[in-house]
């Protein structure tokens, strides 16, 4: 019985001192520096320019900038709309010619 509560102390003086440890390190490091808000200038030449490469098909070039937060949520979601009416018109292409296809195929029916 006094094994099992030596065990029971010990694993919870070990989970204090991680507590207490990882408070006292935030403390010292702190949360970093806040990241300064995006000029408007610098979003739209962002968003311009990944919108070219993605109509050209250069999506090794795409990037967003990073802000507070994770990346720019505006120019995630304009990235996000053009190649969504790309895939919409690739899909339409599709159907237009697998149909083109069925219409020029002479039926074999003898």
């Amino acid at each position: 019985m006094s094994i099992v509560l030596t065990i029971i102390i010990v694993v919870a003086l070990v989970a204090l001192c991680a507590i207490i440890a990882a408070w006292v390190m935030t403390s010292f490091i702190g949360q970093g520096r806040v990241m300064d808000d995006l000029s408007v200038e610098e979003v739209h030449a962002t968003m311009q320019g990944n919108r070219a490469f993605a109509l050209n098909g250069e999506y090794d070039k795409v990037g967003c900038s990073a802000v507070k937060n994770g990346y720019s949520p505006q120019q995630v979601d304009d990235l996000l709309a053009v190649l969504t009416h790309e895939l919409q018109k690739v899909k339409g292409e599709k159907e237009a010619s697998k149909s083109n296809a069925i219409a020029e195929t002479p039926n074999s029916v003898e």
